[in-house]
Formats: C-alpha cells, structure tokens, sequence
C-alpha cells in the first residue's frame, strides 16, 4: 500500500519499487492521507517525498495511485490540492503518466474522523476542477485522450484516472 521514497537500501519498515516490483507487485498507493505531511501525522511524506516515491514507481514501470485532497473544506482547497500535483508531479516524464491513476480524497469527509459526508456537486466539482488544472497547466496538449473513471466514463483530454474515493457507511448512502 505504500511504497519507498529511497531507490534501495536497507531502510526499517520500507519497501523499494525494486523491491516490490521483484515480488510481482506492479502497483502502489502514494500520497494517501495517512501517509502524508498533516497536522494529524507530523512525521508524514512531504510532497518532494510522494514526489521521489512516483519517480521510483516509474523507474520500475509499475503504476502509481496518487491520492491529492484537502483537510479542510475552505476557499483554498483548490490552491491546495494545485499545490499537490503540481509538486507530486514536478519533473516527472510525461510519457510515464499512462502509468498514474489520481483519487481525489478529501480528508474532511472521509474516514472515522469525517466531518460530513462530500455532497455530489463538491465532488465533481473538485474533479472537474483537477481535470481542467491537469490538461491545461501541468501537461502538453498533444497528450491523446483516455478514458478516465468518474461516477460515469467518459472521454476527457486527459492522460490519467480520476476517481474519487470514499468508505462508505450506511449513514452516508
């Protein structure tokens, strides 16, 4: 579920790309909440350490789930979450991105300490918003277009997965 942000080495409680990649495993999750840098988790990965840890996934053509969102719901949760692609993503090969899939997730509204559950039109809002940040800022144009998850598929110039992830509990159905 996590992955090294170190190339190799003997590293407590870590396992490289390398690694993981020898065992089979052609995937990993970077970037989730409970990993990140929050006041909740102040020995959490910085982004210039997501960063390195996509950069190895890469290394190893093994895929990249890279979770981005917000603690708090305010008016800078967009700079928020721009911030995060922008350095989760910084100088990393454009042709690798077949190999990203992007979960929106909101720390606010999920898990055992949510506030209240995301409403509909602040999800598609926030993925709309990541989506049109991506195409039009952090990547060139003649990207082809794939298809990308949402509630629904649908085509967007885009070259990665969004989706937007959620425990679901009975009350919040």
């Amino acid at each position: 579920q996590n992955i090294s942000c170190f190339e190799g080495g003997s590293h407590t409680g870590e396992i490289s790309a390398q690694q993981a990649k020898s065992l089979g495993i052609n995937m990993s999750i970077v970037g989730h909440s409970e990993t990140r840098l929050s006041p909740n988790n102040p020995h959490g990965d910085e982004d210039s350490q997501v960063n390195m840890k996509i950069k190895n996934l890469f290394a190893e053509n093994m895929w990249a789930l890279l979770c981005v969102g917000e603690y708090v719901r305010d008016e800078n949760f967009k700079q928020t979450i721009q911030k995060q692609i922008e350095d989760d993503l910084k100088d990393l090969p454009v042709e690798k991105f077949e190999n990203l899939c992007l979960a929106y997730e909101p720390v606010w509204a999920i898990g055992k300490d949510a506030k209240r559950p995301a409403t509909n039109e602040e999800i598609v809002d926030t993925i709309k918003f990541i989506k049109e940040f991506i195409s039009i800022q952090a990547l060139p144009s003649s990207i082809i277009q794939r298809k990308i998850y949402e509630n629904i598929t649908k085509e967007y110039p885009a070259p990665l997965w969004i989706s937007y992830t959620n425990f679901l509990k009975e009350k919040s159905r």
